[in-house]
């Protein structure tokens, strides 16, 4: 699968993003880490600094394909890293970041390399692996404890935006979707079902808005973004460590339970780390139906917008048709 958004930067346009970031380097060495469907990364090293290891990301082209909140994920990021830090999670550390698009024409950053496997390679035991996921459940519930003023994206509120109630959020981030659909014509949807997904959030206004406190969401929870300690430097008696868990980008202020909603780790040893799992009553099962259809239709467009890809769209448009029935027939 290629994405449309992801392009490898011209030789001149490596030279000033790390020349910038680096000034007193003389040279430097790239290698492209693959896998990326939506930053271009690098590794980077010089030999001006012996033993030093960075990643170099860079934003995407193609910006009309992006939803508007994807504009400012650096600057999410870069937020995220440093509150998930104070509140004693392992993540990312920040070394440069440029979203000023001066120096090229899109946004850039370089982190510290972080030795480590991700969790959908690592083989371990059944108890290690639950010891893993409950490590990061219990981490997931840290970043809950993370607080701001607004709801909404993480990269709206650090820019001076963000919503004053949830509602209004979960509103705007249905209406910004839809006029992405009628935009790029991805004509999946028809404008009826349109207009019924985006009114849900009127429609359900006064339960979404029982949500009075934005709480962190880091909204990109899965396997692949869980860092783990190499075999050689794992814990007391080889047990794997919890390296890093990163790219928070997408990250979100609202209700906790829209991070569980999304399912992606989400098992037994993760709610045991968690220290609970979600309420069972109409008003929650509202609102985590509203959030499972959200992640379903903004995965089909990035699947069928940015990555070209229509069948998967498709597949997450009918399980999202679904809630959407439930939700009418829930009032």
């Amino acid at each position: 699968m290629d994405a449309k958004i992801v392009k490898l930067p011209e030789p001149a346009e490596l030279d000033r993003m790390v020349y910038a970031a680096f000034p007193a380097w003389k040279s430097y060495r790239t290698t492209v880490l693959k896998g990326g469907l939506f930053n271009t990364t690098y590794t980077l090293e010089s030999d001006d600094v012996p033993g030093k290891k960075y990643v170099l990301r860079v934003g995407p082209v193609r910006r009309e394909l992006l939803l508007p909140y994807e504009l400012y994920l650096m600057d999410a990021e870069c937020w995220a890293y440093g509150q998930m830090a104070a509140v004693g999670i392992p993540t990312s550390t920040v070394v440069y970041k440029d979203t000023s698009k001066t120096l090229l024409d899109r946004d850039f950053m370089i982190v510290e390399f972080i030795e480590s496997v991700q969790l959908n390679r690592s083989e371990m035991s059944e108890a290690d692996r639950y010891e893993v996921f409950r490590k990061v459940g219990a981490y997931c519930r840290k970043m809950n404890d993370i607080h701001t003023e607004k709801f909404g994206r993480v990269g709206y509120i650090v820019n001076g935006g963000g919503y004053d109630t949830w509602s209004a959020y979960i509103k705007s981030e249905l209406t910004e979707w839809a006029d992405k659909i009628r935009e790029q014509t991805v004509d999946y949807y028809t404008e009826d079902e349109l207009c019924e997904i985006v009114s849900l959030a009127d429609r359900y206004r006064d339960i979404l808005d029982e949500i009075r406190v934005p709480c962190f969401n880091h909204c990109d929870l899965w396997s692949l973004n869980v860092l783990l300690t190499p075999i050689d430097q794992s814990g007391p008696c080889g047990k794997p460590e919890i390296a890093a868990i990163i790219d928070p980008d997408r990250c979100c202020m609202g209700d906790p339970d829209f991070e569980l909603s999304s399912g992606w780790m989400m098992n037994d040893a993760f709610y045991d780390g968690y220290g609970r799992r979600m309420a069972e009553d109409e008003h929650t099962v509202i609102r985590t139906n509203i959030y499972k259809m959200i992640f379903l239709i903004l995965n089909g467009y990035f699947m069928r917008t940015q990555y070209d890809d229509p069948a998967p769209s498709m597949q997450d448009k009918e399980r999202a048709m679904k809630y959407v029935e439930a939700l009418r027939e829930s009032k």
